[in-house]
């Protein structure tokens, strides 16, 4: 399959670091990264986890690496550079587990661009921009050891997420998409997919933003 790419001009966003945390830098002005932001916040289910769990370093680590090369597989295959080189049987797996829902993208706008909005004060690198079964979204590629319920994705900050890069998005282009999806990509063999009315979870967002900005 043959994916067809409509490019949009963005603004030049250079990464940046700062209190080993993950920012972006535009017009001399730093940025926090969305998922910094949504990192900085208590999650004590996560610390639960890890107090029973005495390897979790290594479990993160190893989540981490799979995810950066299911990302990096996806990317290549969307571009139409399809390459299996330097990638783990793991990470080929949850591809391949994903491919049918890759299938169904096309009309692709932007993959791994960094966006920003400066009135927000937020900025990201988004996964993809285009089409999927023929509506505009804003799609996000995830992986998950186990399948997540539905009350789960909710409460991770993935739907305020996509809410974020939507925002982004039309602050960079003047597009405006109101359609978010999750694709995750689950260890045990199965695909989920969750899908959005972005405008549902700008509120959240904002209150998001507001409790960052007073950390």
């Amino acid at each position: 399959m043959t994916f067809n790419h409509i490019p949009i001009k963005t603004p030049v966003i250079e990464p940046a670091h700062y209190d080993n945390k993950h920012f972006y830098s535009i017009y001399g002005e730093k940025f926090p990264s969305i998922t910094t932001i949504l990192h900085s916040f208590p999650n004590k289910g996560i610390e639960i986890w890890k107090s029973k769990t005495p390897n979790w370093r290594d479990i993160q680590q190893e989540s981490f690496k799979i995810g950066t090369e299911l990302h990096s597989k996806i990317e290549s295959y969307l571009k139409n550079t399809d390459n299996d080189k330097d990638i783990t049987h793991q990470s080929l797996k949850l591809f391949y587990n994903l491919k049918p829902e890759l299938d169904k993208i096309n009309q692709i706008q932007a993959q791994e661009t960094r966006l920003y909005h400066k009135d927000l004060k937020i900025a990201g690198t988004v996964d993809l921009i285009g089409e999927y079964d023929g509506e505009k979204c804003i799609v996000d590629f995830k992986n998950s050891r186990k399948p997540k319920k539905e009350w789960m994705v909710k409460k991770s900050g993935y739907y305020e997420q996509l809410t974020a890069y939507s925002k982004m998005w039309e602050y960079c282009t003047n597009q405006k998409i109101d359609t978010g999806i999750i694709l995750i990509a689950n260890w045990d063999g199965t695909t989920s997919l969750h899908k959005i009315h972005i405008p549902d979870y700008e509120d959240n967002l904002l209150n998001i933003l507001e409790a960052y900005a007073n950390l």
